[in-house]
């Protein structure tokens, strides 16, 4: 793969990198799968294809980085999963280039339309770091809390709230409590966790055990699978003193 640098939100996942029929790089020669690492410096046109398989209603986040000397002559275009060649862009529905593309060529976000394998194709003439993510719906479900307003004063009521979610596929799980302003007062790291239900007791303490103020709080239960798939779901809760 010539003139890339993937760093991906997660470990670089053992991504696939295709080169289809009329590719500038190497015609019609598909490159064997491991991940994408290493920096070249490709002083010719860059014409990158990457394989993504996403789901109905995933959507694709990615964004560009120039590094340092390179021309700012870059462009990304997403394919759908019927694609043969990336630069025949006649094979309707194939092109599948967003409004946000055409504000900024260096940022790209497009929710798939079917399951199967995608194409994001890097066109132009740069060396260039590549960031992505792959944001999967409702992996986190069902995120609720049992008291709400809650009143954790010791009198045996309503002094603690239960944070409870449905987990539809198993993946690295982190709870976050934050206040109103936007301020971190409690953490969990779950770790790997199967799927399932799940639940957190919450008795209206910070992380060193401190009592938090009278409020509105935001949970949020964050997900990842390590491959590039993330969910997140959030759910407000008020402490009353």
């Amino acid at each position: 793969m010539v003139g890339l640098r993937v760093s991906a939100p997660v470990a670089v996942p053992p991504l696939h990198t295709y080169v289809l029929a009329r590719d500038d790089n190497v015609v019609g020669v598909r490159a064997p799968a491991s991940p994408v690492r290493g920096r070249v410096d490709f002083p010719d046109d860059v014409d990158d294809v990457l394989r993504f398989r996403l789901r109905r209603g995933e959507t694709l986040r990615a964004g560009l980085v120039l590094l340092a000397g390179s021309p700012a002559r870059l462009d990304m275009y997403l394919f759908g999963p019927s694609t043969t060649d990336v630069t025949d862009l006649r094979q309707e529905p194939l092109f599948e280039k967003t409004r946000a593309l055409a504000a900024d060529p260096l940022r790209l976000r497009a929710t798939a339309r079917s399951t199967g394998p995608h194409f994001l194709d890097v066109l132009g003439k740069a060396t260039y770091r590549l960031g992505w993510s792959i944001w999967s719906p409702g992996v986190v479900s069902d995120l609720t809390v049992s008291n709400d307003p809650f009143t954790p004063n010791g009198d045996g009521r309503a002094d603690r709230t239960r944070v409870s979610w449905d987990l539809r596929r198993r993946g690295e799980v982190v709870l976050r409590i934050r206040d109103g302003d936007g301020r971190l007062v409690r953490h969990v790291d779950y770790g790997r966790e199967p799927e399932g239900r799940e639940s957190f007791s919450w008795n209206g303490r910070d992380q060193d055990g401190r009592k938090v103020a009278g409020g509105r709080y935001r949970v949020r239960l964050a997900w990842r699978d390590g491959e590039g798939r993330l969910s997140r779901s959030g759910v407000r809760v008020t402490v009353r003193r």
